[in-house]
Formats: C-alpha cells, structure tokens, sequence
C-alpha cells in the first residue's frame, strides 16, 4: 500500500543551504490529531532527515536510522555523509520491501556534504527509489508546488531567494488545499549545521477572482494560442507574404499590476481587430526572471494586443482558449486584460495575425521584414533546424523541399535540439530515413558509373585495357571517385567534381577501337549525375502519416501504391518510388517483409 499522501513536505536547495519544510498537521483521515507534528529527525550534524507516511512506520523506520546512523558515527570517529547516508536508507526499504512488514514511508533527506562543500538534497519513496536532486516534493506538495519550484528554482539561489520560493509554495497550498495543514516548520541544513528558522505561516492568502479589469499572467492561454496556430496550418494554407499590423504608441498609464516604464520602453499598442473588447499585454525582458523579482528594471518591451474576444472563441479552434474565454473555470473568463509576462511579442503577434488571417502588408511591417531579410540568409546549418517547423506545421511542400535539400547538400545529416525544450524536434526516424536516403544515392551514382565497365571487361578487343584504365582515371582525377570514399562530401559536391570529367577523359590513341570502348564516355557520366540529382524528391508527409503504427490492416493506404505504381496517389504533393519508400515510417524489418510479400504476389499474377 503506498504511504498516505495528506502531509506536505517541501524539500529546496541553493549556493550553500538546504531547506526542508514539513506540515504541522498530524491528521489521520480528516481528522487532525495534533497542531504541531515535527516530521524531521536529525540524523547528525549536517543531515536532517524528513519523514511522510503512516504514522506507525514513520517512527520506527525514522528511530532505526537516526540509531544505526549514530552508531556508524561513534564507531568510526566520523560521520556519514549525506550521499552514503542516503544509500544505507534506500538499501534498507529495499530489504523491507522484501520482507512481510515493509515501511510504507516517503522521505527527503537533506544534507551538507562537508568534503565537497555543497548542499545536497535525495528523494526517496516507499518502494525504495532514490534520486539526487535539487529540489523535491511529497504528499499533496507534490501535485500544487513542484511546476513553482520548476519555473523559479535555479542552482544559485540565495537563502532568501529560497525563503521566497516557499513561501510562493505555501501560499498555493492555501489556495487549494481544502485542508487547514496548520502551517510549515522549516529548517535549514548548512555548513554550519542544522537550524530552526522562524517562519509566520498566519497570514490570510486570496484566491483567484474575477475583475473585469485585473491583470494576471496566463501560460494556459498562450500554450492554447500556440496550439491554435498549429492547427491553423494543419487546415489551411497561411499566406505569409500577406499579413499586417497597425500599431501606434500608448502614453497613458498602464492598467496593470506592473509599475509604469520609463518613457524609453513605453508599450506599444497592436491593433489586430476592430470593436476590441481584449488585450493581451505581452512583456518581454532583458533576462530571464529570478524567484521574487518584479523585473521593474529589466523590462525590454510591453506590447498590448488588442483582440476581439469572440473571434478568439470561434475561429481559435482550440478547446482550451474557449474554455478560458468562456467559462469561469478560469480567471481570464472576466477580464478585459491578460497579461502575459516573459513572452516575445513577435511570436504572439505572429500567432494572432495567423488566426485573424490579416491579409494586407506583411513585408511592410517590423517582423515582415526582420523575417525575410533573416530568411534569405539561411545558410546549411539554419536549414538542419528547418524540418521541425515543417512537420509540425504540416507544411507538405516546405517539408519535401527542405528534406531534398539536405540529402543532396549535406556530408550526414544531424539534428540539433534544443536544451530548454528537448521534446522540439521531428522522429529520430525521419533523421535515420534521409541519412538513409542520402547513402542510397550514393551507391547508385556508383553503380551506374561502374555499369558500362561490363560490357567492356567481357569483350575481347585488344583496347578494353586502356580504355577501362583511361575512364577510371580520369574518374579518380576529379576527385569524385571512388564516391564511396567521399564521406566528407555532400552528393551535390561529388557530383560537381565529377562534371569536370570531360576535362580529364580521352580515348585511347587507336584507329580500330571498338564501338563497345568507343561509346560516348562523357554522356554516361552526365547521364548518371543527372539521373541522381532528379532521383529523390524529399519526404512526404502524407506517405510518413500512412506509416504511422497502426492495428488491424498493416499500413494498407501506403502499400496500395504498390498495385497501379503511383508513388504518390492520395498526396498533395507530387513524387517518385524514392519518396515513397524513404517515407515509410515503421520498423525497417517490417517494411522489408510486406515489400518482399507484394512482390511475390505480383509475380504470382503474371
């Protein structure tokens, strides 16, 4: 049965302290049985130990601990530290666990690592997992607090840095705990030892409410407008060389939570609609937020969007915004104004135009032309980067184009993520199928080079010596060959050093050479570059989403191209057998078989 999750216990690290807060409430259903339950023990001098669980358990694994632990101590002339600490503790559940009585106890231990001279922080949980980390939750902290400690928590932290980040912790629980938990005792672990701080946990905290004209930072709402925007691109062709935006700058006070600017950042204001009844109040700043900054000198711009409200619900097709508009589920259901802070205001001006479909003068405005001017200089490692965009746009022609691209002009192919936002990138597959792709044309190039020499290395002539000799070398003299060894080359590049064969390639000096070594040796290199650089044509994202794993038939809208060999029926765009067979999307063995299976049926029916 896994331990009760009804107590708090708040665990935060900084530069050179560690704080655990636990809840004073001892409650055993709904009732509270004590006002003032101190859940920690210290374990020596620097390690604390926090307990959550049934109250049986918690005493006696929390007194086997602390008494094995003291006892390493006074034996050894030394203490645990707390990483050696954390493992005896986990080893112990482990072998509980096992057992016919185990300990259905959650835990944070906090310490400091006197050796190495840095704070440390382990969670560990009744089925005896442990974990490292730098701030931790358990019991019902862990559903209200952890996205707060997400967002504000950094390694740095000062100690009231920290103080302030829990305090932002505790004030949420009071906003939606239904349950009076009687307030936090907080200690605090440094290299010093262990401390009781003082903390008034008395003070009334305000819920949500809902003022026509009050101000609040919204993620909920800017994740759905950027889902809106996605869905707009997966429905309808946005024609970006069209969009406009009417701006002017608004000098009277902002009505906001956050104070005045100077004159030098005055907000802008963007008229997206007429007969507005909405702002969204985007502010940007210089550098990212710390925990407890009110960013008063650091705001780069304001920018206020104003919006029609009702066009938002209708046409955002997100369920998300209209709830958010509509219902009062949320705050931003009453308000005239939503703010939303560290947000780039191109980017919300960008989605919003995209859901209003202006159609006027895009290259006319700021963001037009920034975009264009930076979109013409795109260079290789810009276009790595491209495919994401595309695919989550479902952008069909942008994707085959880009993907074409980088088979054709790169050495290998190689996606770089992006550390704030590891989940931004396309399948590991589609980077597998054009490095795949780019390898296949490879070895055809070399194939067809290599074709012609048959005929000649099966004749009988007495000039098929010189002639085999003279074409491989003038093919290893433009350094595109052997096209196996070119690894560092791109396909493009191997196929502009082998133009210049004509440049290197004469026939042997003979008057009675044969018409097998006297063919046209310049047009089956060309031939050959131009038969590889028309062969692929990108990937198709409708071939990859027919792909997709599927139950009962086995991919059967993709394999049906087999029948008539219309690679690209049921597409939007246009493409070969190349595309087709790049773009599929499951396991390659399974790809081979129902390939291999298609094939035998047709030889069957002929």
């Amino acid at each position: 049965m896994a331990a009760k999750q009804k107590d708090v216990l708040l665990g935060i690290t900084g530069k050179d302290f560690t704080i655990i807060a636990a809840s004073k409430a001892a409650m055993r259903g709904a009732t509270v049985l004590k006002a003032s339950d101190d859940k920690t023990r210290p374990l020596s001098k620097h390690i604390l130990m926090g307990l959550t669980g049934e109250a049986g358990d918690t005493i006696q694994f929390a007194e086997y601990v602390q008494a094995n632990v003291q006892l390493y101590g006074m034996r050894n002339d030394i203490e645990l530290n707390p990483s050696a600490t954390a493992s005896f503790i986990r080893t112990e559940l482990a072998k509980a666990l096992r057992s016919k009585r185990p300990y259905t106890v959650n835990l944070l231990l906090a310490g400091y690592d006197t050796i190495n001279d840095k704070p440390t922080l382990h969670w560990i949980d009744y089925l005896a997992s442990s974990a490292a980390v730098p701030y931790a939750a358990h019991g019902y902290a862990q559903y209200y607090c952890l996205s707060t400690l997400d967002k504000h928590h950094h390694p740095d932290i000062s100690f009231e840095q920290g103080m302030k980040i829990l305090r932002m912790c505790t004030d949420e629980l009071k906003r939606r705990l239904p349950i009076d938990f009687k307030g936090m005792i907080v200690k605090v672990v440094t290299k010093d030892g262990i401390r009781e701080e003082e903390y008034k946990d008395d003070e009334p905290v305000a819920c949500p409410h809902y003022a026509p004209a009050c101000s609040t930072s919204s993620p909920h709402f800017t994740s759905a407008l950027c889902a809106c925007l996605l869905r707009r691109f997966a429905h309808t062709n946005l024609n970006t060389s069209s969009l406009s935006f009417h701006t002017r700058r608004h000098t009277s006070t902002m009505e906001t939570n956050i104070a005045t600017p100077p004159d030098s950042i005055a907000p802008r204001v963007v008229t997206i609609a007429e007969g507005l009844d909405l702002t969204l109040r985007v502010t940007e700043y210089n550098k990212p937020l710390q925990a407890g900054e009110d960013g008063h000198d650091k705001i780069k711009a304001i920018v206020d969007f104003n919006v029609t409200r009702q066009y938002l619900v209708d046409n955002s097709e997100s369920e998300v915004i209209k709830k958010l508009l509509t219902t009062r589920e949320f705050a931003e259901a009453g308000q005239s104004i939503i703010n939303l802070d560290e947000h780039n205001p191109l980017a919300v001006e960008a989605i919003l135009c995209a859901i209003y479909r202006k159609n006027e003068s895009w290259r006319l405005s700021t963001l037009g032309e920034e975009v264009t001017a930076r979109t013409l200089n795109l260079g290789l490692d810009h276009r790595i980067l491209q495919p994401f965009p595309y695919d989550r746009f479902n952008h069909i022609e942008g994707f085959l184009f880009i993907t074409e691209y980088l088979v054709y002009n790169s050495a290998h192919v190689k996606e770089y993520k992006n550390t704030k936002h590891p989940d931004l990138h396309v399948p590991p597959r589609v980077i597998s199928a054009l490095n795949s792709a780019r390898g296949h044309l490879r070895v055809l190039l070399a194939r067809w080079l290599w074709n012609p020499m048959d005929d000649v290395l099966k004749a009988k002539c007495r000039c098929k010596e010189k002639t085999v000799f003279q074409y491989l070398k003038a093919l290893t003299d433009t350094d595109g060959w052997p096209v196996d060894q070119q690894s560092r080359k791109s396909v493009n590049e191997v196929c502009e050093d082998l133009k210049t064969f004509k440049e290197h390639f004469s026939l042997p000096a003979s008057h009675n050479i044969c018409i097998n070594c006297g063919r046209d040796w310049h047009f089956v290199v060309a031939n050959a570059i131009a038969e590889i650089q028309g062969y692929f044509d990108g990937m198709c994202l409708d071939c990859m989403d027919h792909t997709q794993p599927k139950f009962l038939d086995e991919h059967t809208d993709y394999w049906n191209h087999l029948d008539p060999e219309e690679w690209d029926a049921e597409c939007r765009v246009h493409h070969g057998q190349a595309t087709w067979y790049s773009s599929f999307m499951g396991r390659a063995d399974t790809r081979n078989e129902l390939l291999s299976r298609v094939r035998s049926q047709k030889r069957r029916n002929y």
